[in-house]
């Protein structure tokens, strides 16, 4: 962007009044803007806030829980004997599920009825109070299925697996939209600096032929067919012009629009002289290799493939028979009697232990999940190999679309030096009587022609430059402003 040429266009477009409803946005306001409003990028955002809650809901799954109940009733019997009864039941309990698979419940619980027995035939009533406490713990080991931390951790590594995932979808979003921003930033610039070549072009033809027809009119130094020739190339400009203006709005709305602003207030937008672009590397081997390293792209779809593997593992899981080793303690006292006096000195207790089996007589539920989840993993697998393989093709095309762009741009500015040159020599000329109309017109235009050519060789460069830094990570690795608002 040193060459003569080149300086000289942006001169020439910084001094280009910008009228009274323009609005000028810099480059770092326009990405700013863009991450702080863009839709898709606030979409990816809220994808990543929610793997990050699924990672803290997973960490919380085995949690304790408390459980607590009350019951109590009356009853009343008839026949030989009449009688009512009435008692209350108290209990509380936790129970706590390991990462392991072991389940283990704690409880107590407290009890008292009052039952009161009115003999028919002798005409008694006896009654028969009771209270009685009783502690117990239960425990059960998975020794098959669903034992271990492979089985009992599986949604905690899927969640983390998903919100890597999310985070790289997230920088994905971020460099499409920097690179997006960056390109319609460049091509708005090029659309202005091309009109303000046009109104140059077009205001050069209105002198010339304002001269022309004094010349033809008044001094008769010009034939009509030389007049004639500067009429058309004006009209031919006047069109070319109205085109480039339509062409700046075109481009101005279409950053407006990764702006998430209105087409009408987009029209007014204005660029000033982009910023740099990312270095570029020398070799397709190098661009390729930082590409595998940092492309987001990739790195989301190798957490995906590592998510649907722990997938196969829990699906693989779910093939065994339930083999648990459950074991049970519980002690306890009663005491009966209208004064509550125990009925014995030692509380009781029980103590059991055991294995129990589960073994479907079909299996074919399980086994379809767990082709589902080898199928998806799999596909998962085709897409990072077949994004790999477009990784290696993108960094050969880029780079080499990188190198032609730079060479245009070295041969048109080259070009547009010496049809600059030669258009005054022309116009010298045809002072002298020299040259004709048709000459110095051809010129002009092949002027003309040479500076929309360079600006538009540095705008492909500049294009190609960002798309390789979007594939090397570069792109986003450069900008240190926020990413979203949080």
């Amino acid at each position: 962007m040193k060459d003569p040429i080149i300086v000289l266009l942006l001169l020439t477009l910084s001094a280009w009044p910008a009228g009274g409803a323009a609005e000028t946005l810099t480059e770092e306001q326009a990405l700013t803007l863009a991450l702080e409003r863009n839709p898709g990028l606030r979409a990816a955002l809220l994808d990543r806030r929610a793997g990050e809650e699924a990672i803290r809901a997973a960490e919380h799954a085995y949690e304790p829980v408390l459980s607590a109940g009350a019951s109590g009733g009356h009853s009343e019997s008839s026949g030989g004997e009449l009688g009512s009864s009435d008692g209350l039941t108290v209990d509380a309990g936790v129970l706590w599920t390991s990462p392991w698979g072991t389940s283990v419940s704690a409880g107590a619980s407290a009890s008292w009825y009052d039952m009161e027995v009115t003999g028919t035939t002798l005409g008694s009533t006896e009654r028969q109070p009771a209270v009685g406490v009783e502690a117990r713990v239960e425990a059960a080991q998975p020794l098959l299925r669903g034992a271990g931390l492979d089985v009992g951790e599986a949604e905690l590594r899927s969640a983390r697996l998903a919100d890597v995932a999310a985070r790289y979808a997230q920088d994905e979003a971020a460099a499409a939209l920097l690179c997006d921003v960056r390109t319609a930033y460049w091509e708005l610039w090029y659309a202005q600096a091309a009109l303000q070549v046009q109104t140059a072009a077009h205001e050069l033809a209105v002198r010339q032929l304002a001269e022309a027809q004094a010349r033809a009119e008044a001094l008769g130094l010009l034939a009509d067919s030389e007049v004639l020739r500067f009429a058309s190339a004006e009209a031919s400009l006047a069109e070319s012009l109205a085109q480039a203006e339509a062409d700046r709005r075109s481009r101005a709305v279409e950053l407006g629009r990764l702006l998430d602003l209105p087409a009408e207030q987009a029209q007014t937008l204005e660029a000033v002289e982009p910023g740099p672009t990312p270095p570029v590397p020398d070799s397709t081997a190098q661009v390729t290799g930082m590409a595998r390293g940092s492309s987001s792209t990739l790195l989301r779809l190798a957490a995906q493939v590592a998510a649907t593997q722990e997938q196969v593992e829990v699906a693989e899981d779910a093939l065994q028979p339930r083999l648990d080793l459950t074991a049970a303690f519980a002690v306890g006292e009663s005491w009966t009697g209208a004064d509550y006096i125990a009925t014995w000195d030692r509380p009781y207790f029980t103590a059991t232990a055991g294995l129990r089996l589960e073994f479907p007589f079909a299996n074919d539920r399980a086994e379809a999940q767990l082709a589902e989840a080898q199928y998806q993993a799999d596909a998962a697998q085709a897409r990072l190999d077949e994004q790999a393989r477009t990784v290696e093709t993108a960094a050969a095309t880029l780079l080499d679309r990188y190198r032609t762009a730079r060479h245009r741009l070295e041969l048109t500015q080259q070009s547009a030096d010496a049809a600059r040159r030669l258009a005054e020599a022309e116009r010298g000329r045809l002072q002298l009587g020299l040259s004709t109309a048709l000459e110095v017109v051809q010129a002009q235009e092949d002027q003309r022609a040479a500076e929309l050519r360079c600006l538009r060789a540095a705008v492909d460069q500049a294009v190609a430059a960002l798309a390789v830094g979007r594939l090397t990570g570069m792109l986003l690795a450069s900008y240190d402003g926020p990413i979203a608002a949080e």
